[in-house]
């Protein structure tokens, strides 16, 4: 990809001693017609720290702009705009980096490592010392940021590299949320497929319940639901989403076939009474429920789905054993998820090395432990808990979100549905993260082995 793709600007070089951060409201932010025309300009460019005030002081006035370069670099303030759709060139702080993001008409989107994260206005984020990562806009925004730097003798490092094709279709999926979606992380599958990191399971939630349940999670923000023909309420989630009020199009729907309806032929039927129950033309990630009976043959008929357009993403469930080998050799498309019991307890560490070659994503069943009181009642939970002002279950949730996994935490609770979201405005430290990695016990909560597994579930054929 050419320059011009890259890089849109980077208005960096104010310096100033003793900056404390401030809310985006006390700066003036450039009109959009400045911000196009400055980009027009200097797209593709890459340049020094120090330049900012002479190559565009011409284009913005205010403080946030025009400020006297101080001898004292204890603090470095750097100002970046960004424009529509915009992807500016990597670069690395050699210093740990305090964000805060001031927005003008939309959101802010950053890279760390492979994952995209959005910011919410007004938020102050710590970029670690010596991350790379890029800065852009989604197609409809253009944004503002401040950002406060402890200084050593280095700064920053600019580049032009290319930005491969994922990363910026991972930019484009972007949009403008409706005002009642939750602040929350989106993942992006290996299929391309952006998936909301949160959402909620109805499992064991009662049929005459789940309409309701679902509803009020998508009232809530939440647009991750995730079911099963074996949790015999797939109807009623579908009523629960068209009830909502809430598009089609901004939900993301999981669910997944049982053994009985697994094999050639059979597979493809039974989706098309899956569509059925669920009141909807397509499903957006369908899974293998178990590994038994001919998950081969349901595999080629869920590939085929795919193409067809009656399925977005495929993936397995509870296949975290020598099975997952026997669909990894025939996939011509590989699993976007495995979903699987994962805690701290129960890191799923070997699974998690394994399926990495094939970027296959993580889901979390029993994200909680089963609600085991030995696991909520750690001690490093309860000071966390109190660090952040936050349960000890928020801090697992949020453990896992940062571990990158999947969840979607059941409850039929209102109270609790609403604490379970609440997990998005703080972050674990590299430390902390480290500390609740150190808990794995290797203990699951659910124990059975593959054979007892098929001869019990096996004799259970959930009814249409």
């Amino acid at each position: 990809m050419e320059k011009s793709k890259l890089a849109v600007l980077a208005l960096t070089g104010i310096i100033l001693a003793g900056v404390s951060i401030a809310k985006p409201s006390e700066y003036s932010f450039p009109k959009e017609t400045d911000v196009l025309n400055l980009v027009k300009k200097e797209k593709g460019t890459a340049f020094p720290v120090g330049e900012a005030n002479t190559r565009f002081a011409k284009y913005f006035t205010g403080p946030s702009y025009v400020a006297p370069v101080s001898s004292d670099k204890t603090v470095h303030m750097f100002n970046v705009t960004f424009a529509p759709g915009s992807v500016n060139n990597w670069h690395i702080h050699h210093n740990s980096c305090q964000v805060l993001i001031g927005v003008a008409g939309g959101g802010y989107y950053q890279i760390w490592g492979d994952e995209v994260r959005k910011i919410e206005p007004g938020t102050s984020v710590t970029i670690p010392a010596e991350t790379k990562h890029w800065h852009g806009a989604a197609p409809d925004h253009w944004f503002q940021h401040l950002a406060y730097m402890h200084s050593g003798k280095d700064v920053s490092t600019q580049w032009l590299e290319p930005v491969d094709k994922k990363t910026l279709a991972d930019l484009a999926k972007f949009k403008n949320k409706d005002e009642k979606e939750m602040n929350q992380t989106y993942m992006t599958l290996n299929d391309n497929t952006r998936i909301p990191q949160f959402g909620i399971g109805v499992f064991q939630v009662p049929p005459e319940k789940t309409a309701e349940v679902v509803k009020k999670a998508l009232e809530m923000g939440v647009r991750h639901i995730d079911t099963a023909l074996a949790y015999q309420n797939e109807k009623e989630v579908g009523i629960g989403m068209k009830e909502s009020g809430v598009p089609r199009e901004e939900i993301f729907l999981t669910t997944k076939l049982w053994p009985s309806e697994y094999g050639e032929g059979v597979t493809s039927v039974a989706i098309d009474k899956m569509l059925k129950r669920l009141g909807t033309d397509y499903i957006d990630l369908l899974l293998l429920h178990q590994p038994f009976n001919d998950y081969v043959g349901a595999w080629k008929d869920m590939e085929r789905a795919v193409k067809d357009g009656r399925v977005k993403s495929i993936g397995l469930s509870n296949f975290d054993n020598e099975r997952l080998d026997d669909i990894l050799k025939i996939a011509r498309i590989k699993p976007s998820v495995i979903q699987v019991e994962c805690h701290p307890y129960y890191q799923q560490k070997a699974l998690k090395e394994k399926i990495k070659p094939y970027d296959i994503a993580l889901e979390s069943w029993y994200p909680l432990g089963h609600a085991d009181k030995d696991l909520l009642n750690e001690a490093v939970f309860t000071r966390l808990g109190q660090k952040y002002h936050k349960t000890n279950a928020q801090i697992i949730l949020r453990w896992h979100i940062q571990e990158n996994n999947i969840i979607f935490p059941r409850t039929m609770n209102p109270v609790h549905m609403k604490e379970n979201a609440e997990i998005f405005d703080f972050e674990l430290t590299a430390s902390e993260m480290d500390e609740i990695r150190s808990l794995d016990k290797g203990k699951r909560f659910f124990n059975m082995p593959l054979n007892e597994l098929e001869k019990n579930l096996g004799k259970f054929t959930p009814k249409d």
